[in-house]
């Protein structure tokens, strides 16, 4: 036999796909001498966890993450009533609606909240 089977390829490339997605990664400083600051995630400083992997998108978010040590705390970043979904943003809030969208293709989706239609509605009127 030589090597890995098709389909054990094919889970391992499954699995690093689902990781890729679904990792909460610490940001970090890309460059100190770019402007605007970059903002990259380090992925050899990341972790799964189970039920925040739930969490939805927003361009608006909701809550706050904090990672220490081996421990995500999610917390409320403004008042939530009882019922609103937790929502986080799974690229840098702070980026222009082009490189959010850049981001986005790279989890396979196209976001459509609120924030990103006002951008959008925005630059039409430009």
């Amino acid at each position: 036999s030589g090597g890995p089977s098709p389909s054990l390829d094919a889970s391992v490339e499954s699995m690093m796909e689902l990781v890729r997605c679904n990792n909460f990664a610490l940001p970090t400083v890309a460059s100190k001498k770019a402007a605007p600051i970059e903002i990259s995630s380090d992925p050899n400083q990341s972790g799964l966890w189970l039920l925040p992997s739930y969490i939805n998108h927003s361009c608006l978010p909701n809550v706050t993450k904090l990672v220490i040590r081996d421990h995500l705390f999610i917390r409320a970043a403004r008042d939530l009533k009882a019922g609103d979904e937790l929502r986080d943003c799974y690229v840098q809030p702070l980026q222009p609606l082009a490189a959010r969208r850049a981001e986005f293709r790279k989890y396979g989706f196209s976001c459509s909240c609120e924030r990103c239609k006002l951008d959008a509605s925005l630059l039409k009127s430009a």
